[in-house]
């Protein structure tokens, strides 16, 4: 007879879907409210290359992709959230908004840019006019799913509702399975895929069925 306990049946997790703008990083990242490196987290490992990419995406209004957070106990250092998925895309565009790194001034139409900025080949956050800049801090969006995991709520057998705390290291342990089922269930795009894709964007005509 096997003397192993039995596991304890997969949790169910809820998340509250919200929206953030980028001035909500660009205000409360700098002040602490986030923890972006979670021990299960990797270290700051975007390329320039990445980071320029993610504020192109960021001015076309494309989609990024939702970034996970989780809501923790009062901490006396300020944090209340701790980032599960998207640390990347945070750091990266509140070192943009920062200037600790430029992007091609071609992007920006001639209106979206300071004066004193024109001629430039490369601008930062603090050469995009006023009105361009506030189109980015209000208008690009970052769609973010809130996990609250303080507290573990499942249905007896009976259908009654039950409930209990979880412990500080219980919501860690969770936001890590949370981390590695999102980033390690699917296949990684490769180098090959994305030249692909720049080919046809490159050249359309020679890719049309």
């Amino acid at each position: 007879m096997s003397t192993e306990a039995t596991p304890e049946p997969l949790p169910e997790i809820q998340f509250q879907p919200m929206s953030y703008t980028v001035g909500h990083w660009k205000m409360f990242v700098p002040q602490g409210a986030y923890e972006l490196s979670a021990p299960y987290q990797r270290g700051s490992v975007w390329t320039l290359e990445q980071r320029r990419a993610l504020v192109k995406s960021l001015y076309m209004h494309l989609p990024i992709g939702s970034v996970i957070i989780s809501k923790i106990r009062y901490r006396q250092d300020g944090v209340s959230f701790r980032v599960i998925d998207g640390r990347q895309r945070i750091e990266a565009i509140v070192a943009f908004t920062q200037d600790e790194f430029t992007v091609p001034a071609w992007w920006f139409r001639p209106g979206d840019l300071r004066a004193e900025a024109a001629g430039n080949a490369e601008v930062t956050w603090s050469d995009l006019s006023d009105a361009a800049a506030t189109r980015l801090e209000v208008a690009a969006h970052f769609p973010a799913l809130e996990f609250n995991g303080q507290v573990d709520i499942w249905f007896d057998a009976e259908g009654k509702r039950q409930s209990r705390e979880r412990s500080d290291d219980e919501v860690l342990a969770m936001e890590a399975q949370i981390f590695d089922l999102i980033n390690f269930g699917g296949t990684a795009q490769t180098e090959e895929n994305r030249e692909r894709a720049r080919q046809v964007a490159a050249h359309p005509e020679q890719h049309q069925s």
